[in-house]
């Protein structure tokens, strides 16, 4: 980005460790790399990618049924589909929209959290809303019952090193996220490692930086510091954490990359599309989860509702209707 721009002048004077080509082609990189992980492996369209979780789903839960209140299970899945739903229509309408794009994130990040929220209560999980304890409990608990990408996780060794994974794809060397992007398994992979150990390295430094605004450390320089340090630091980082960062960057320090100065011309052309899949295939999967854990009748019960009232469900296209395949 050009310096002879007024709002990032002002920008570099009080933060000027700002990278907006990084931030830009992280974020659309993370992205990519998601997406094409999740197609890889499971298929490109929902019914593919449904009988994939299904077979996910029944490889890791035993075949019994559990008995919990419908409404923990289904009415965050409803807001999960709706802003997939949204997603998909956004992708479709407004892709070439620079200012949809924050927008889109966050939209993107509730579907996720939805997700959680919704298998959190399948697995029989009191966890509250906080979006925090929410994370630790899918990276430490839940996750071990997620299909891949979505199991990777940083497990915390000392100081603030990690040692990061992508579980069932063995060792991934890190692939630098400002790199150009191909649709390789080596550089997917290894961008979604780049950005876990990013995502570890964020959270040290937000906890670092909260223990010296709270004057219970002046600085890490002695050992007695850096060990209460450490004890405070995440012991499991997962994809719902790096779903957070995601987020948070995107309403803060990364929106003025997304939305302002130099255009940086196809990088984002696809984006909204690859925000839209993804959030797909977090709702099907949780569709496929919740046959297993509940049986077919409850979720076949809740598409039907959606077709008879869901509103101006006459108005969706038929790929935002990816949760109808369920009643097939």
């Amino acid at each position: 980005m050009a310096l002879d721009y007024w709002l990032y002048d002002h920008v570099l004077e009080v933060d000027p460790d700002r990278e907006p080509t990084f931030a830009a082609r992280a974020t659309v990189n993370w992205m990519r790399s998601l997406r094409h992980e999740i197609e890889s492996t499971h298929g490109n369209d929902a019914l593919a990618q449904l009988e994939s979780s299904r077979r996910f789903a029944a490889s890791i839960l035993p075949s019994r049924r559990v008995r919990v209140p419908a409404a923990s299970v289904f009415e965050p899945l409803f807001f999960w589909i709706t802003n997939a739903m949204a997603l998909k229509r956004m992708s479709a309408t407004v892709s070439n929209v620079p200012w949809a794009r924050p927008s889109a994130i966050v939209c993107w990040y509730y579907a996720i959290y939805f997700c959680a929220r919704s298998l959190f209560a399948l697995m029989k999980m009191p966890v509250g809303e906080d979006h925090q304890v929410s994370a630790r409990a899918f990276a430490s608990t839940l996750r071990p019952k997620l299909p891949h990408p979505l199991n990777m996780v940083a497990s915390h060794i000392s100081g603030q090193t990690y040692r990061v994974q992508l579980p069932t794809c063995g060792a991934v060397n890190p692939y630098d996220l400002s790199r150009s992007f191909f649709p390789t398994a080596g550089i997917a992979r290894g961008m979604l490692v780049q950005y876990l150990g990013g995502t570890c390295k964020w959270f040290a430094e937000r906890k670092r930086d909260q223990m010296v605004r709270n004057g219970e450390v002046a600085n890490f320089r002695s050992k007695a510091a850096r060990e209460k340090r450490d004890r405070r630091l995440l012991k499991e980082v997962g994809f719902l954490h790096c779903a957070f960062r995601y987020r948070v960057k995107a309403n803060y320090r990364d929106a003025i990359y997304l939305t302002y100065g130099d255009a940086m011309p196809g990088l984002f052309t696809p984006f909204l599309s690859h925000l839209a899949a993804t959030a797909r295939f977090a709702a099907i999967y949780s569709l496929a989860f919740a046959e297993r854990r509940l049986g077919v009748k409850p979720v076949r019960s809740f598409a039907r509702d959606l077709t008879a009232n869901l509103q101006g469900v006459e108005m969706a296209e038929s790929q935002e209707l990816f949760w109808q395949h369920i009643l097939h």
